[in-house]
């Protein structure tokens, strides 16, 4: 063979490996469905480093009988909170606090008050709580005070939300409110 030759098939060789390396078969495509457009969208794609469109929607997955079904998306009251205030006919939030004094104050208060600001929509949920002071009745050694109101702000944001709570009512219509609850913490 002589060189001229032996380029001619080196040529034709490294077209054919192109060729395949760019072309993918014409055989079904992910969704059962033949690749329409043939080569050169793909060809295209590929070159501009971008995916191929698929025209055909997306298979969807089987659904099988065990699957869980989602739960039912609960309503949202987006209203804002009245602010209630001791002329007003204030729910009873005591139905919905839950006592929780902190095991590791016990050695060192026996009293403590919890003031919250309690957020609730009209449907009883629980929307936020906020610790807005804490007071003790006998003073606790100065180096475990700030300890002490750490516990009992995080017992005081922690008391609300385990249950609904009764809502505020007004011309027949349940309606979100905010309030400021004492919580009397004792042991």
């Amino acid at each position: 063979m002589t060189k001229r030759n032996l380029l001619i098939v080196f040529l034709l060789f490294a077209a054919v490996a192109l060729v395949l390396v760019f072309l993918k078969p014409c055989a079904p495509a992910e969704g059962g469905q033949a690749n329409e457009g043939g080569f050169l969208p793909v060809l295209k794609n590929k070159l501009r480093k971008k995916p191929a469109a698929k025209e055909s929607a997306p298979a969807e997955a089987p659904v099988s009988a065990a699957a869980p079904t989602p739960a039912a998306p609960t309503e949202v009251d987006t209203a804002p909170p009245v602010n209630l205030s001791g002329t007003d006919e204030i729910p009873d939030v005591a139905k919905c606090v839950s006592a929780n004094f902190p095991p590791e104050a016990k050695p060192h208060v026996r009293t403590a008050t919890v003031n919250v600001r309690l957020v609730v929509d009209k449907f009883g949920n629980v929307r936020s709580v906020k610790t807005t002071s804490v007071e003790f009745a006998e003073e606790p050694p100065e180096d475990l005070l700030p300890m002490l109101r750490k516990l009992f702000i995080q017992a005081g944001n922690r008391a609300f939300g385990s249950k609904k709570c009764p809502p505020h009512v007004v011309n027949g219509q349940n309606v979100g409110y905010a309030i400021e609850v004492p919580l009397q913490y004792k042991h």
